[in-house]
């Protein structure tokens, strides 16, 4: 794809993630239900005038027609990348956080080729107070530095006990006020003089062990959560385990 064109594109892609993104997490302080993340998708339709699909960016459910490819989309969504990047330095957008996905094309394995877009771009709140204490914590004690907005959890839908599909928005442990609290006091109680603290980091597809068995053996939906977490344990200096748990 022309990268002129390229550029054109994403410029407009960033200009309304840049107008919609304060907005939607102003209505998110309101209603706390409310979906806040704004959705990159690589879409497509059957161009009859070129006898064939073509894909192409869908922001929201606002189609950016003038790709082709899969890898014209790729190349759209890097440029919207570098604007996000730029985007972050800019007063009021440091808290901009978004994810990528692999797409895959292909009918077979030597065919098949994979894409990383773009996936779900949020404008969150600073971290509450209480989990900027748990990130002190746990570098004062276990000497591990934890980032603003690495563990989050979020829904996922699949079917025959296995997951697949990520949906809805990412939710952030560092906005979490009431279990970041909760998380904090277990952490002070737990640990005491002398005491261990050690921190794994881990990401799961997490599903309920008998909704899986029930999905898998009548082949029907499932409904589970993918988390991103931070298993923290806590021993005393015989080596005995007072305390474990995964954060997210």
């Amino acid at each position: 794809m022309d990268t002129n064109k390229a550029e054109k594109i994403a410029k407009e892609i960033f200009k309304y993630i840049k107008q919609t993104l304060p907005k939607k997490r102003e209505e998110g302080k309101k209603n706390p239900y409310y979906d806040k993340c704004i959705r990159f998708i690589a879409d497509s339709t059957y161009d009859h005038e070129k006898k064939g699909y073509v894909d192409f960016p869908n922001v929201d459910g606002k189609e950016y027609r003038g790709s082709e490819t899969m890898g014209d989309v790729r190349q759209i969504s890097n440029e919207v990348i570098r604007l996000l990047n730029e985007q972050r330095k800019v007063k009021g957008w440091k808290n901009l956080v978004y994810n990528t996905i692999k797409i895959e094309e292909g009918a077979s394995y030597w065919s098949r080729k994979s894409y990383t877009i773009l996936d779900k771009i949020s404008l969150l709140e600073n971290p509450c107070k209480d989990f900027v204490s748990i990130q002190k914590f746990l570098l004062k004690y276990g000497n591990y530095a934890l980032g603003d907005f690495v563990l989050f959890s979020a829904q996922m839908g699949g079917k025959r006990g296995v997951l697949w599909d990520e949906y809805g928005e990412r939710l952030y442990l560092a906005n979490k006020e009431k279990k970041c609290a909760n998380i904090l006091a277990e952490l002070k109680a737990a640990r005491k003089t002398n005491d261990s603290v050690s921190c794994k980091f881990g990401t799961e597809d997490y599903i309920d062990p008998v909704e899986r068995d029930y999905s898998a053996y009548h082949e029907v939906e499932c409904e589970g959560e993918r988390r991103n977490y931070l298993e923290i344990t806590i021993k005393t200096p015989s080596g005995k385990v007072k305390y474990n748990r995964k954060i997210y």
